[in-house]
């Protein structure tokens, strides 16, 4: 592992830990000043305080998750549509009659509960920010690129890869059942057991240091090696979110050759065939020749099945 590569990533993060314990700090003092200028401005009560204080969380963590979803909006291919953006534009054209056409009461009444209640959640994420980033790291450096990842300690491989931007495929919902997550371990400081290899990975694989990246925990800092044929870096034409759990997504393939199936239900989906319960007519990957070759062995496997009969 490259020394020196993984001491100056730790010495940035070390850095960002001194910058966010002093940003806390900073917010800390700032939102308790604000606070108390507002509340011997207004002359609240205690009572008048802790509605103040709900009312403002609330408001402000609404319109902080309304925020979030509309940058989450943006980032995905398909546009808003003609009704969100006009929802967003009377919204903003409410909040503003509000501001500059309300009496100093009505105007104090939505005031003091965004003061304070957004200091309030300003601080609460700061702090869960720092904590976040005060968390035991591990320093994982990826060879094929030359970069170096800092993970949360005992999270898992794929995660912290997918966190950090390498988006490896998974095809068992992260069960260990396929491998197509697998990564090459080249250095470690931690010992290994079967479950990192789960129950696909071959001997050879095993000795040449092959494991599951969904099953594998970090514990201390490592040098891998990613499968580049199974990193989710093609380009995506459509994304539609069938159900909360499931997405069809369709991306481009380049150069891309695989086998018809590398999960353990081969045996199943080759007796659905068989039976006429499954048809390989559809989209796989691969194109036209994984679709032939389909074809190919359902002649094969109905004949055999023909012969057992």
């Amino acid at each position: 592992m490259s020394a020196k590569t993984v001491q100056l990533v730790r010495a940035e993060w070390e850095g960002q830990k001194w910058v966010w314990r002093w940003m806390t700090i900073a917010i800390g003092t700032l939102g308790f000043l604000i606070v108390f200028f507002t509340i011997r401005q207004f002359e609240l009560g205690l009572v008048q305080i802790i509605e103040s204080a709900a009312v403002g969380l609330i408001v402000c963590q609404l319109v902080a998750l309304a925020v979030e979803a509309l940058f989450e909006k943006f980032k995905t291919t398909d546009p808003p549509t003609w009704a969100q953006v006009l929802l967003i534009v009377l919204l903003v054209s409410l909040i503003a009659y509000l501001i500059y056409s309300s009496e100093i009461a009505t105007f104090s009444a939505l005031l003091v509960p965004v003061l304070i209640g957004g200091s309030v959640l300003t601080l609460l994420h700061t702090l869960k920010k720092s904590r976040e980033v005060h968390q035991p790291r591990c320093f994982v450096e990826i060879e094929n690129t030359g970069d170096v990842v800092s993970l949360k300690q005992g999270e898992m491989l794929i995660r912290g890869l997918e966190s950090a931007g390498y988006k490896l495929l998974t095809q068992c919902s992260a069960q260990g059942e396929c491998a197509s997550c697998r990564v090459r371990v080249l250095q470690k400081n931690q010992d290994l057991d079967d479950k990192n290899y789960g129950p696909v990975l071959t001997p050879r694989q095993k000795n040449e240091g092959w494991v599951i990246a969904c099953q594998m925990p970090v514990e201390n800092d490592m040098l891998i090696r990613l499968y580049k044929p199974l990193m989710l870096l093609w380009p995506v034409f459509s994304r539609h979110e069938m159900t909360p759990l499931a997405k069809e997504l369709r991306v481009q393939l380049p150069g891309f050759d695989c086998e018809a199936c590398g999960l353990m239900t081969c045996d199943q989906f080759a007796q659905a065939v068989a039976q006429g319960k499954a048809s390989p007519d559809g989209c796989f990957p691969g194109g036209s020749a994984v679709t032939e070759r389909l074809k190919s062995l359902l002649s094969g496997v109905k004949s055999a099945s023909t012969q057992h009969a």
